[in-house]
């Protein structure tokens, strides 16, 4: 099976990280009034096993704190600013925020696209359905990873939703994890996209999610060969090039 879309959505990495501080609520509500496809955000368990949405495994290149995130339980990080030291002090409000306050935030159609970071994969995952399931948003979510053992963890835990496999080296690798878990997007990133990589994917029935791009001639590019989404910290400018002949 293969198809050729010919304007790919656009995902929002880390919400419009390019406008915004990463991860954080001002992020995600501007992703979505630049009519982004998709939040792509990056979840981590606290010490008592809360979900907090930050990328690094560490709190210090984003807020004031240092160390593990795994090290701090919610009640210490609640309240926490996380900006770093972009955007000139312009978003005093960005703070840390938990999973299930966000997935609980935006209604249909805004989708949410998690990475699930390394550490404690077997609670990682059971936490992460737990709030996908009480917020009822299971059809509108795709779990992804660079771990072959979390995304594994996933289809352990759960055979339908939907789970993208993050690789950045080896398209090899990337099949390998796809097809052992039966995971229905692939996410490379763009340097690993030509079209014998589309083929393979495609003519397996799965998809393909490029990242993290955020020039409009390499997003053009990318459509071209036949991406089904870009994920990129500037989706209002991605919007445009991509919609562009």
């Amino acid at each position: 099976m293969k198809s050729v879309v010919s304007k790919p959505d656009i995902i929002a990495h880390r919400g419009a990280s390019g406008l915004a501080p990463e991860n954080t609520l001002p992020a995600f509500h501007l992703a979505v009034a630049l009519a982004a496809g998709g939040l792509e955000l990056d979840v981590h368990l606290t010490r008592d096993g809360v979900l907090a949405i930050i990328h690094d495994t560490t709190l210090d290149r984003t807020t004031p704190l240092s160390g593990p995130v795994a090290e701090h339980t919610w009640a210490e990080l609640q309240g926490v600013r996380a900006a770093g030291n972009r955007f000139d002090g312009r978003y005093p409000g960005a703070r840390l925020v938990r999973l299930q306050d966000v997935i609980a935030r935006f209604p249909p159609p805004t989708r949410f696209v998690i990475e699930l970071k390394d550490g404690k994969p077997q609670l990682l995952v059971a936490e992460t359905l737990e709030q996908i399931n009480r917020h009822e948003v299971g059809g509108r979510t795709r779990l992804l990873s660079f771990s072959a053992e979390v995304c594994q963890e996933v289809r352990r835990q759960d055979r339908e939703i939907e789970l993208g496999i993050l690789e950045g080296r080896d398209a090899d690798a990337l099949f390998q994890v796809a097809e052992a878990t039966e995971a229905q997007w692939l996410h490379p990133h763009w340097k690993l996209v030509d079209p014998a990589l589309i083929s393979r994917a495609h003519d397996q029935g799965r998809r393909v999610n490029v990242w993290t791009v955020n020039d409009p001639g390499l997003a053009r590019r990318m459509r071209d060969l036949g991406v089904e989404e870009i994920t990129t910290d500037w989706p209002g400018r991605l919007r445009q090039a991509v919609e562009a002949r």
